[in-house]
């Protein structure tokens, strides 16, 4: 399982995608050494989404800048659109995704969403 936040798939850091399209791919190999061959492999990436920035900055939203950049560079919605197409795009590559979202409340007065995909590792022939 990874996590990470919608604004790291924003579309614009095709390396932060990468590492963590890596990492996800990483993960399916480790299931796949635990569970042996005629184990099916999954994967779970999650994407924090919080609606809106933290009103102060405060050392306890850890990333309040990045994601008060993100947000007003696309808007809320416009940036989960974005960040869920952009993760489904390159954990396709991986497998097959299963991926919805999850209302979690709030957190310091902020909506927050998670999204989530799961993977399903390609069968390897035989």
């Amino acid at each position: 399982m990874k996590a990470a936040y919608t604004f790291d798939f924003d579309g614009a850091g095709r390396q932060t995608v990468e590492k963590y399209g890596q990492k996800v791919k990483d993960d399916l190999v480790k299931a796949r050494e635990a569970g042996g061959t005629e184990a099916q492999a999954f994967a779970l990436l999650l994407l924090t989404h919080p609606t809106s920035a933290p009103v102060q900055p405060t050392p306890v939203v850890k990333y309040a800048s990045e994601i008060s950049r993100s947000l007003n560079k696309r808007g809320a919605a416009a940036l989960a659109v974005t960040a869920r197409e952009v993760a489904e795009n390159r954990l396709k590559t991986l497998g097959d995704v299963t991926s919805g979202t999850l209302s979690t409340g709030s957190a310091f007065g902020i909506e927050v969403f998670i999204d989530y995909f799961l993977v399903a590792e390609h069968p390897h022939p035989a």
